[in-house]
């Protein structure tokens, strides 16, 4: 004979599923995609004069010489370097004719660490064209 579930299990099973779901919607409203990402301003522009894949390289090293566990990604295209970091797409910058703009997401604004991939960049910048003379 099958005993028939308690009300109140089911009533818990219904809230948490609920919650789930309120989490998920959340989160995938606080997600921008590339093409959002990339229609906003950038967040800052610097310039640079060193080759840009080397930058780009460059700053993964730091990246995980830091620490971090993973590194950000590189892809270079016909237009542009671009150096992004993680699959959510916390920040990317995008180099190209001199110029490296910095986009971040709304949810990875924290500000030391910001500030620290811009400086990530000017260091490499700086440290190949030293390395070049």
């Amino acid at each position: 004979m099958m005993q028939k579930s308690k009300p109140e299990f089911r009533g818990h099973f219904y809230l948490t599923c609920l919650l789930l779901s309120a989490v998920i919607i959340l989160s995938l409203q606080a997600c921008k995609t590339t093409r959002e990402l990339r229609a906003a301003d950038p967040e800052a522009v610097i310039p640079y004069e060193a080759d840009p894949v080397g930058i780009a390289y460059c700053v993964v090293e730091k990246h995980i010489e830091l620490g971090y566990a993973t590194g950000p990604t590189v892809t270079t295209t016909d237009e542009h370097v671009r150096v992004a970091f993680s699959e959510f797409l916390y920040w990317e910058a995008l180099l190209k004719d001199g110029k490296a703009e910095f986009r971040y997401m709304d949810s990875s604004r924290l500000i030391d660490y910001l500030d620290g991939v811009v400086e990530y960049f000017k260091f490499c910048n700086q440290k190949l064209l030293s390395r070049s003379s």
